[in-house]
């Protein structure tokens, strides 16, 4: 059984009662509650995304990307259950054994298929907004990555379980990450199909698939021989934390980053003897990899701004007047053209084509200058700025007046007749 889209079927709330309560039963100070809470209230009720130049705020449940939608759902689908599942008299008389994985759940059935759809009917009919989808089989059903099997003497046994459309997304060796992530992985893979498969002549057979899988993606045999021994092994005894007090140097990766951290490494005792009464300098850093930007962060984009012009003005000309993209930074997918600016305190500016180049500050005193200033920009990332001052004041003057020296601009006139006008 699962829960239909869980993440944007909790209504606020009913998500902040259900966290409130866990919260003041696990025994936090009443501080503590009312902190959490707030924040809460913060992440749910002002969520808002942008999508084709309009402003949406989501009105119920919580985004499936945010950090704190797991811990959530998990505390809504608790008071759920505590409320209504574990109280039911079906519940103490038929189920012998209940898990749930956040939005999926898997329980065994002791009664007859007609109880078992009513169970179901009258969890569907407590909230409009929360339904579950359930599915049942007498000899055996699949939960996660697991399938649980029934045999003919009642015995039940575990196996790993594929989709359909599942397919080989493990991570490439050639990659760009760090070498311990990727040497890493086969062991947590065979050690997740050694704890899964229950039956020990169908284990090989199993880590010989993962290994084919493993070998498709470039790792080589011998890492997947020793990882795979090491899997059948028993588990080790788990030795204590010792990175506790070791400082950490979170970096973003880079294939050259090993050599960095031996150069630390290895001059890391001059520190350790500058100062001995750090503890903190006891031991050499823990160095801690940050994901670099990757394809998918450069090509996936929240809002594609499906109403913007599809045509882009690669010149400017004197009969052009506004704010154009540059076509050359970040910014420019944000820049709306227009040929005036409204100010809150004054009308409509119209924006003129006078240019002033080198105009980097001028964005954080917009402000001040709009009143008195028509201006219009080629970009916000102030690549190349056009303005007008009063009559009779020229621009290079007008910048110095206003703008402290340190931020002066050095304002160069390119259209001749332009110039010819400031001159006038």
């Amino acid at each position: 059984m699962d829960v239909n889209s869980l993440y944007t079927s909790i209504t606020h709330e009913k998500g902040i009662a259900a966290s409130k309560l866990l919260l003041e039963n696990s025994g936090k100070s009443t501080t503590y509650v009312r902190l959490c809470i707030d924040l809460l209230r913060l992440v749910l009720y002002e969520n808002y995304f942008l999508y084709e130049y309009t402003y949406y705020v989501q009105c119920q449940g919580t985004a499936m990307g945010s950090n704190v939608a797991p811990a959530y759902a998990n505390a809504y689908m608790n008071s759920f259950e505590e409320s209504f599942v574990y109280t039911d008299i079906r519940y103490e008389e038929h189920i012998n054994c209940y898990l749930r994985y956040i939005d999926d759940i898997f329980f065994i059935w002791k009664g007859s298929i007609d109880t078992l759809q009513a169970f179901y009917q009258t969890l569907n009919s407590i909230y409009p907004e929360l339904q579950f989808t359930m599915h049942f089989d007498p000899t055996q059903i699949s939960f996660l990555d697991t399938l649980v099997r029934k045999d003919d003497q009642g015995f039940l046994s575990t196996d790993l379980f594929c989709k359909p459309t599942d397919c080989n997304s493990l991570l490439h060796y050639s990659s760009s990450h760090p070498k311990a992530t990727r040497n890493s992985l086969p062991r947590s893979q065979f050690t997740r199909v050694a704890r899964i498969v229950s039956d020990p002549d169908i284990l090989p057979t199993r880590l010989e698939d993962m290994s084919q899988k493993f070998r498709e993606r470039r790792y080589a045999q011998c890492l997947l021989d020793r990882e795979k021994a090491r899997a059948l092994q028993p588990p080790p005894v788990s030795p204590s934390n010792t990175n506790e007090n070791r400082v950490p140097f979170v970096h973003t990766f880079h294939p050259f980053m090993p050599k960095v951290e031996r150069v630390i490494n290895k001059h890391w005792p001059l520190l350790r003897k500058a100062y001995p009464n750090i503890t903190s300098f006891s031991a050499p850093p823990l160095m801690c990899n940050r994901r670099a930007p990757n394809i998918r962060d450069k090509l996936v984009r929240a809002d594609i701004g499906s109403l913007r012009p599809t045509t882009t003005q690669t010149t400017l000309t004197p009969h052009c007047s506004g704010t154009f993209p540059c076509l050359n930074c970040a910014s420019c997918s944000n820049v709306i053209r227009s040929d005036s600016v409204t100010h809150p305190r004054t009308d409509t500016l119209s924006l003129l084509l006078i240019s002033a180049t080198n105009s980097a500050g001028l964005l954080p005193l917009l402000g001040r200058i709009l009143p008195t200033l028509a201006l219009g920009a080629v970009c916000v990332c102030a690549d190349l700025y056009r303005v007008t001052s009063g009559p009779g004041l020229p621009v290079r003057r007008y910048f110095r007046a206003i703008f402290p020296p340190t931020l002066t601009l050095q304002a160069s006139l390119q259209d001749s007749a332009a110039r010819r006008g400031m001159r006038r």
